[in-house]
Parts: C-alpha cells; structure tokens; sequence
C-alpha cells in the first residue's frame, strides 16, 4: 500500500461544468474534475511500496493525482415557466495516478506508479429554478451500488448549487458538493485486486455563463 503524508489539506482543484439542452425535455451534462496532490517526505520509518521496502533516511516525493469524468442524459419529467425537474441516467469515471520517486544510500533514482480507471453508472434526479429573473438554484442527486461477480462497489454524488447572473449570461455560483466513490476488484486492471475509495467533498465558487 502506497502511504500519504504530508499533502496539504486544501490543494487547488481544477473544476468545469457543461450543460447542452437537446431538445425541451432532454439534455445532457458533462463535468470534469483534475486535483492533484504531492508532497516530501524524509521517512522516520521503514515503510513498504509497491514490492520495495525503504529505510529510515530516504528522501520520498508522492504523487497522487484524480481526474473525475461525469457525463449524464437528463430527462425534464415536470416543465414549468420558472423550474424544471426530472430524471437522469450517466456514468461516473474515477481515474487515479499515484506513485513515489526517492533516493537512498543504496538507491537513486527509484520511481514506481501506477495509474486506476474505475468506471460505475449512475441514476438520480435533478431539479433547477429561477427564483427571481437573476437568482437561479439547482440540484442533483446520482447513486448507483453493484455487487456482481465479486466486483462491489457504489457511487453518491450530490451537489447543490446557486446562481447569480449579473447579466442576461454571465454571473457567479458557488456549490456545496458530497462525491463518494468506492470499488472492489477493478475489472479494467489485472494488477490490482484491492479497493478504490474516495472522497471529495466540500464548497466550489465559480463562473457561470449561459447561452
């Protein structure tokens, strides 16, 4: 196992949403999330990566790096002049990068990585409204759980948002977002038979523009 230490606790985070209506009941969203993550370490410990094992005294940089691909089909079920609110069916791809590069005495130049696609559907519900001509919130909720052949795993990702349009098609937002991911036994990787877990949770402030 690949231990952490030392990244710091609100790294930057690279963030985008689409948003493309197809007809007046169906659209489809699309996000895109990339945080990476490293750090320095001088190991007090013995420790173990990957098939390796190093000693007190090594200089250790980590790596550990996500990309967090949504895309969803979304069907408007209620359509009213200000809100609109239905169901949606998607995927969710978790890609993880991780790895360590360090020099010892007897050691230099040592790198190990390992890179983890973990793909899951998702079905939810979403909601928005214009609660005043500038003033717009918006909601969903996605999950999905499987147990199949020894592959286990689920999906919750719930966000909520508020919009302000300074101008007919520009203004700013800023969401509260709760991502879980966790899968057992990745069927796209033969190396790893372990389990992905991951979280990311927490406040997003952004530029919103509509067309």
């Amino acid at each position: 196992a690949l231990p952490i230490f030392g990244f710091e606790s609100r790294p930057w985070m690279f963030k985008v949403d689409g948003y493309a209506t197809i007809t007046k009941r169906s659209a489809f969203a699309l996000s895109y999330t990339n945080l990476n993550r490293k750090s320095e370490w001088n190991i007090d410990r013995d420790i173990s990566i990957f098939d390796t094992t190093f000693h007190v005294g090594a200089d250790l940089k980590i790596f550990f790096n996500t990309q967090y691909f949504a895309l969803s089909y979304r069907y408007n079920i209620f359509i009213k002049e200000k809100w609109d609110a239905g169901a949606a069916f998607g995927i969710r791809f978790l890609r993880i990068k991780t790895g360590a590069s360090l020099e010892t005495a007897n050691i230099s130049g040592f790198e190990e990585a390992v890179t983890l696609p973990a793909p899951a559907p998702v079905f939810g519900i979403y909601g928005r409204a214009f609660m005043t001509d500038r003033f717009m919130f918006r909601y969903n909720f996605d999950y999905f759980a499987i147990s199949i052949q020894g592959i286990k795993g689920f999906v919750i990702d719930n966000r909520f948002a508020l919009e302000y349009y300074f101008i007919k098609n520009l203004g700013v937002g800023g969401s509260i977002n709760l991502l879980g991911f966790k899968v057992d036994d990745l069927p796209l990787n033969n190396t790893f038979s372990g389990e992905v877990k991951y979280s990311l949770n927490g406040f997003n402030f952004y530029v919103a523009a509509k067309f």
